[in-house]
């Protein structure tokens, strides 16, 4: 007797079910490998470029891949994007104060530049800086 007729359930694995498993365990693979490129790539750089802070950098990049990865699962897709897209967009909507902030912080270089620079001219000069 067939196992259907006496109701039980078979199952069948065939080509298409392997085929669909080989394909997902090569887009996990895939993916993971994009992911850790992406995460150690910053500290990479950080290193060959011998920047004095490379531990910070590559930690700081896990840190961030890791808190886009959790904000993408959290927010599910759309939100993601549009709160991503929000974050960068931010800035801009402030040029006003930003460009009052950096003519003062323009303004602020510049003096202290100009004290150096005083300060340099009295050395050579032989004048007694205090």
């Amino acid at each position: 007797m067939d196992a259907l007729a006496e109701g039980g359930i078979t199952t069948m694995i065939d080509v298409f079910d392997i085929v669909a498993f080989v394909l997902f365990g090569g887009i996990l693979a895939v993916t993971v490998q994009v992911v850790v490129t992406l995460g150690s790539l910053p500290g990479r750089i950080a290193q060959k470029r011998e920047h004095p802070q490379a531990a910070a950098i590559a930690i700081a990049s896990w840190l961030g891949l890791a808190t886009l990865v959790l904000g993408a699962v959290v927010a599910s897709g759309a939100e993601a994007i549009s709160c991503t897209a929000m974050g960068c967009l931010w800035p801009a909507s402030d040029a006003i104060s930003s460009r009052f902030l950096n003519r003062s912080i323009r303004r602020r270089v510049d003096r202290r530049i100009e004290v150096v620079e005083m300060q340099g001219a009295r050395q050579r000069t032989g004048v007694n800086v205090s």
